[in-house]
């Protein structure tokens, strides 16, 4: 399923389908050409640390936003992050440090989750790393 998922933003990126992608679609393209090309990811923070909800399947996932606006949004229209704020990362801290970090703690990464629920992509960090190291602007 998560393979089918990515291929299918993978595609997506490649080809612009306009009215016929879907949300999470839409926002997993938007994911992985904002973070390359403004070096920088986002996430949220509150005192005890960083949110990792767990999946239908039980796995632990953690969210990220490739934009401050994207992960603000998020904070005001979901009770759940309502009293998180937005935490700046680097992409080459990402790429070297919590990526490998997510994979060691067997996490998802949530890719630009959006709406009221917070829903999105959610995708294996080795997945993330080998596609942010293919693109090429």
């Amino acid at each position: 399923m998560l393979n089918e998922i990515f291929e299918n933003c993978i595609f997506i990126i490649f080809n612009n389908f306009g009215e016929n992608m879907g949300q999470s679609s839409v926002q997993c393209r938007a994911f992985f050409i904002e973070i390359k090309k403004h070096k920088k990811v986002w996430t949220l923070r509150d005192k005890n640390g960083f949110p990792s909800p767990k999946t239908i399947s039980g796995k632990r996932v953690m969210p990220f936003w490739s934009s401050w606006k994207r992960v603000q949004s998020i904070i005001s229209n979901v009770n759940a992050y309502s009293l998180f704020k937005s935490h700046e990362i680097s992409y080459q801290d990402f790429m070297d440090r919590w990526l490998p970090g997510l994979k060691n703690d067997e996490s998802l990464v949530g890719i630009n989750w959006t709406g009221n629920n917070a829903k999105g992509y959610d995708l294996e960090p080795d997945q993330v790393l080998e596609y942010l190291n293919d693109i090429v602007f």
